[in-house]
């Protein structure tokens, strides 16, 4: 399924299926993670996956470990001992 291919309100994941979106316009969507407030831009071609909003859960999202967040805390202390 492509991005054009949905309606305005439509949930959708892209294919890697790491967050829900919502279609806002022509080229436009908004991420449903709260911890994601931005805008962003698809290509009307761009391949998505349709997700039915009972199927969606705003928990799910946002009680995801933030991996990125936790690697750099990671490295960050591993540095400071080898400091000391």
């Amino acid at each position: 399924m492509k991005f054009s291919d949905l309606h305005r309100g439509d949930f959708f994941c892209f294919p890697n299926g790491e967050y829900t979106y919502k279609k806002v316009g022509d080229t436009v969507a908004m991420p449903m993670c709260s911890r994601m407030n931005h805008l962003a831009e698809v290509s009307t071609e761009t391949e998505v996956i349709g997700v039915k909003p009972s199927a969606y859960s705003r928990d799910r999202e946002e009680n995801m470990p933030d991996f990125e967040g936790l690697t750099w805390e990671l490295q960050c202390q591993m540095a400071e001992m080898e400091i000391q």
